[in-house]
């Protein structure tokens, strides 16, 4: 029954958020000054789930830093075209940065977004030096994309989470940039039941079912330094809150941008994931000088 109900409720979801999209993008184009390599193949047989884009500033130097980009959805919508103005952006500030499709619930589940996204993580590994990138690797992702790069990257990172979820790892991260990041797979709320229907069945019998308590995964996983953004209009500002008190109580460094209302005197509203679609905003491009800074000094052996 709830899977029906959740098949129902995915393609209103995917309806809702394709219209948000459409709206943010209305007009806009990227800034310039950015080179785009586009729709490279990092998954042999899924067609555009198995994807990437590269994109490069005609300024960067060779071994620059890389930012992988995972967007988000709920797990259950979006591509990688979705960011492209907020990767230009990245780019724009030094990085080489690696945007990623992956397949979707009901396609796959879980398990089998985490095993995507680890596969274009060792794609990134073996080839971003023909694209000026060099050995730092740093995740961002925003909304569900941070779940998954949370995990993608602990997975990549401890040998006892890789064995316990079947997946082979990628590359281990100096840092994360997580905005508007969904970080807690058992939620109260009705991300609960989203959580829920991404999980193969039989999960909790699973090796792996125990981290999926966030609490339990950062005991095993010693999460490099994050960057995370939210504010008060921002429908998954409370899973923000209680990753950075966890974060806090387990003495993990991290720097938090919240902004404490819905909008500013500009009349720009603040709403989840508001960097990603408002990169030319004057205080978003501030808060990636804040994140690109924070990244790159805090992070270990940079």
């Amino acid at each position: 029954m709830l899977r029906c109900v959740m098949n129902v409720f995915t393609r209103i979801l995917r309806r809702s958020m394709a219209g948000f999209d459409a709206k943010c993008e209305k007009g806009k184009t990227p800034i310039s000054g950015v080179k785009e390599y586009k729709d490279i193949t990092y998954n042999e047989g899924v067609g555009d789930d198995g994807l990437l884009d590269v994109y490069v500033a005609e300024e960067t130097q060779r071994g620059a830093p890389v930012l992988f980009d995972i967007h988000g959805g709920g797990l259950v919508y979006g591509y990688k075209e979705l960011n492209k103005r907020f990767c230009y952006a990245l780019a724009r500030h030094g990085f080489v940065v690696v945007s990623v499709n992956y397949r979707l619930v009901p396609k796959t589940d879980f398990i089998g977004q985490l095993s995507d996204i680890t596969k274009a993580m060792r794609w990134t590994e073996a080839n971003i030096r023909d694209y000026g990138g060099g050995g730092d690797y740093y995740v961002c992702g925003d909304s569900a994309g941070a779940l998954l790069g949370l995990y993608a990257s602990a997975i990549s990172s401890c040998e006892k989470l890789s064995d316990a979820f079947g997946v082979t790892g990628g590359f281990a991260p100096r840092g994360f940039l997580f905005i508007s990041g969904l970080y807690d797979l058992r939620a109260k709320n009705y991300i609960k039941h989203l959580c829920k229907y991404a999980l193969p069945k039989g999960y909790k019998k699973t090796a792996w079912y125990k981290y999926t308590d966030v609490a339990e995964l950062l005991k095993v996983y010693e999460i490099p330094p994050s960057f995370l953004t939210s504010s008060d209009g921002d429908m998954l500002k409370g899973q923000t809150d209680a990753f950075a008190a966890l974060l806090s109580a387990l003495g993990r460094s991290f720097a938090l941008d919240f902004r404490k209302s819905k909008r500013n005197d500009e009349g720009h509203e603040y709403y989840h994931i508001y960097p990603v679609k408002n990169p030319e905003w004057r205080e978003c491009r501030a808060l990636f000088d804040r994140a690109e800074e924070f990244l790159l000094k805090t992070s270990p052996n940079v």
